[in-house]
């Protein structure tokens, strides 16, 4: 029974993935630019990592909040458990 379902999940997938690359071989060869991943992910990975975008602040706020919880986590309680 799992063996099916994981055929479906991949099917999904696969379907998926081949749309994706069918879609970004149209845009290339029809030389619509904007419409490539390429170039939205270009856009949008200059956005998020720049710190002066709403983006960019937002991302680096959250990752620096969550690495100084992680931190402190294993400082406070895990150091204390495990000596």
């Amino acid at each position: 029974m799992a063996s099916s379902s994981k055929k479906e999940f991949d099917l999904v997938w696969s379907g998926a993935a081949v749309g994706l690359i069918a879609f970004e071989i149209w845009a290339i060869r029809s030389k619509n630019w904007d419409g490539t991943f390429s170039h939205w992910g270009r856009r949008t990975s200059k956005a998020i990592f720049k710190t002066d975008t709403v983006p960019g602040k937002l991302l680096f706020l959250t990752a620096w909040y969550g690495f100084a919880a992680w931190v402190g986590y294993h400082i406070a309680i895990e150091e204390p458990q495990n000596g």
